[in-house]
């Protein structure tokens, strides 16, 4: 598969995960993690360059949201920075559950509160309506 058949296919699944999980918050924290160890360490762009080989072209636009970096990418940068990426991400806040903003969060709520048990009924009463939905249509 060539590199212009796989482009749509990820942009679908990036605009996928951005319904399912709204993924501005952590782009925010890493473009603020960042700017934030620049200034904390006292390293500039050119410094964390000739310590990591990221441009500081490319960690200016990171920071400005201009680009959005890899995992590789924050590896790098934080290996510049003399940190590991646990310490990179130690303070960032933990994701809430994607609100769908209809019936599927109350079958979350409710699945939440069931035991295992509980859990694999659901789940059987669910296929079992899903596959009588199937055959009706």
């Amino acid at each position: 598969m060539s590199t212009k058949e796989r482009a749509p296919a990820a942009s679908a699944a990036r605009e996928e995960a951005d319904v399912l999980y709204d993924t501005e918050p952590v782009l925010a924290y890493i473009r603020s993690r960042i700017a934030e160890l620049c200034e904390k360490k006292h390293i500039s762009k050119y410094r964390l360059n000739k310590r990591c080989g990221v441009s500081p072209k490319n960690v200016m636009r990171y920071i400005e949201g201009c680009r959005v970096p890899t995992i590789e990418t924050i590896a790098k940068l934080c290996a510049g920075f003399g940190i590991t990426l646990s310490e990179f991400f130690e303070d960032m806040p933990a994701p809430e559950r994607p609100s769908f903003n209809d019936p599927r969060d109350s079958l979350l709520e409710i699945w939440d509160k069931l035991d295992q048990n509980g859990q694999s009924s659901l789940l059987s009463f669910g296929k079992y309506l899903a596959d009588s939905e199937e055959k009706q249509s």
